[in-house]
């Protein structure tokens, strides 16, 4: 009950500072989205329908995950292990590269890990390489495993056959920085991206995009310190780069969570970091609307 008195005042506190620190607007935009008939209600009223729609369902939370953990806990026993695509041996030395880029497609969208690493093994040793599409889904898909083996291999290959990707990319350092993250080991990855973002400026859109799931998820999941350590990080590239966008992701991690400290960071964020309210306000309605979603499932 203490935790589901926190959750109702963290919620409570959110809606009335966003309320009056961006106005009514996209709140009331919000509840006609929703079906709600009270569109004559004043500013006071639809602050509170919208505070009591959402400390409700979040009230209602836990009994519901309770529910659903005992729900996951009897399927995973039911579980088999995943059965992948019939590996076979290929030679790659007589494939051209449209061959070998359907051949490394086919078994990345097959979700077969061992066989993109026998690909990459037969390359190496034919010295074949994909197109550089073929070859950056390949990390990419590498990268969310957390295979650093397959990514190195790939690196290895690169310098082997053509140099100059290695050169156009910075190396691939900001897929390894993303398998590390994967595999556990958030202060490292931090060091790499941020090496990767300061010094490779064409690379800054791909680590934005690593960085927004990445970002969600440890904040769901990790500790206090690597919280901090990924708000000091994204405060270097918006004091050196003028870049929000790291650090509006860890926000909106903070504002969906379920946890009172981390509702609460949400909310001194707002008031400590000038703009980063301007730049989420035309999100606001979608990220409450992702926050009443989750606590209704």
């Amino acid at each position: 009950m203490a935790l589901c008195s926190n959750v109702y005042k963290s919620n409570y506190l959110f809606c009335r500072y966003l309320f009056m620190a961006s106005g009514t607007k996209w709140l009331k935009c919000f509840i006609r989205r929703h079906g709600d008939k009270s569109i004559a209600l004043d500013s006071t009223d639809c602050l509170d329908d919208f505070t009591t729609q959402l400390i409700q369902t979040k009230l209602n939370k836990w009994e519901v995950m309770r529910a659903n953990r005992q729900i996951l806990c009897s399927e995973r026993e039911q579980v088999k292990v995943k059965s992948h695509a019939k590996e076979i041996t290929v030679n790659v030395e007589y494939l051209d590269v449209n061959k070998l880029g359907m051949l490394l497609r086919d078994a990345v969208e097959a979700d077969n890990i061992s066989y993109v690493n026998e690909i990459v093994n037969e390359c190496i040793k034919w010295k074949r390489l994909p197109t550089v599409s073929v070859l950056l889904q390949t990390l990419s898909y590498c990268s969310q495993y957390g295979d650093k083996n397959i990514i190195a291999t790939i690196v290895k290959l690169c310098t082997e056959v053509q140099p100059a990707l290695l050169k156009d990319y910075y190396d691939f350092k900001h897929y390894m920085a993303k398998a590390i993250w994967v595999k556990g080991d958030i202060n490292n990855a931090i060091i790499m991206f941020e090496d990767v973002y300061r010094n490779h400026s064409n690379s800054r859109r791909t680590i934005r995009s690593m960085l927004k799931q990445l970002l969600l998820d440890a904040v769901a999941t990790r500790g206090e310190a690597a919280l901090l350590n990924m708000i000091s990080f994204a405060e270097r590239l918006l004091n050196d780069f003028k870049d929000f966008y790291p650090l509006a992701c860890i926000w909106q991690a903070c504002f969906i969570s379920e946890w009172f400290t981390d509702q609460t960071l949400a909310l001194e964020l707002l008031e400590e970091k000038d703009g980063l309210l301007k730049v989420i306000s035309s999100q606001l309605p979608f990220i409450v609307a992702l926050s009443l979603k989750k606590t209704s499932n």
